[in-house]
């Protein structure tokens, strides 16, 4: 609790009087691969601290402003109220609670979800041009360490000779029901360290995806037909960004990075029996690490 009250804020909204010297409660929240998070109530207020004290070492400053931007524009997003360095050195970004995971999906649920994210997409790129947001290439931002799997490269490579990247929309980049918050109804965005001008095309391959590995394939065609109704994409073209969107799952699986069990993998096999570019071959691999 003393390391929070350390915090030195670069940039802050809230009264740091109350948050130095306040009545403060902190509980741990679900973290993920990159940073500790935590619930911290001051003056019962409660806040969301995300501490970066991990490998990954993201521009927050600019994850700060970006967040205050879209905020202000409307966007589902979380309310940003200040970022700085913990005692050791650490990134932190603190943001208003705004809820647990969705798990509890149906019709409308993933409507909403659609709807969230192609807002975020038909934002004008232009709007945000002092933010200076990064435009990385595909491969080498999002298949880290792939050289270590030449079965994933060579499909990689194949599958991005039959489309053109853009970089023209500002995407999540990790669009997934653990990253979408729902308090009393409201569903917020967070988690926005991968923010970039990129592909929607790719962002919303991701997405649906990962709805149909972890909730099953029946939801995932009506998220992809709300999609279809928002962003139409042609049909050709979302099966190869389907495509590339599983071979990131499956090299991320094979580092040892998300849960694999019979359900998972059953769900899995329906997307590469649907795809004509995905192979069991791919999924064996798995099955020989077992």
């Amino acid at each position: 609790m003393e390391l929070i009250r350390g915090i030195e804020w670069k940039e802050a909204e809230i009264d740091l009087e109350a948050w130095r010297s306040g009545e403060m409660e902190v509980s741990p929240l679900p973290a993920g691969l990159e940073a500790e998070v935590c619930l911290v109530t001051v003056e019962d207020h409660p806040y969301v601290l995300k501490i970066w004290n991990r490998r990954s070492k993201p521009d927050v400053a600019r994850q700060y402003s970006v967040l205050n931007h879209l905020y202000r524009q409307g966007a589902a997003v979380s309310r940003p109220y200040g970022w700085g360095l913990d005692p050791q050195g650490h990134q932190v970004l603190l943001t208003s609670y705004d809820g647990k995971p969705v798990h509890e999906l149906d019709e409308h649920v993933l409507g909403e979800l659609a709807r969230m994210l192609s807002e975020v997409h038909r934002i004008d790129p232009r709007s945000m041009s002092d933010l200076a947001l990064p435009s990385h290439d595909l491969v080498s931002y999002f298949f880290d360490g792939i050289q270590q799997h030449p079965d994933i490269q060579e499909l990689l490579h194949a599958l991005l000779q039959q489309v053109q990247v853009q970089h023209t929309h500002l995407i999540h980049g990790d669009y997934n029901l653990n990253n979408i918050l729902n308090l009393d109804g409201k569903l917020t965005i967070i988690d926005w360290t991968n923010i970039q001008l990129g592909d929607c095309r790719y962002d919303i391959a991701w997405s649906v995806a990962l709805v149909c590995i972890y909730a099953g394939e029946s939801f995932a065609s009506q998220y992809r037909a709300a999609f279809q109704q928002l962003s139409p994409i042609d049909d050709a073209e979302y099966e190869v960004f389907e495509a590339i969107a599983c071979l990131r799952w499956m090299l991320l699986e094979r580092f040892g990075f998300l849960r694999y069990d019979d359900r998972i993998r059953t769900n899995m096999e329906a997307i590469v029996r649907g795809n004509r570019y995905l192979h069991e071959g791919l999924m064996l691999q798995d099955r020989k690490r077992e």
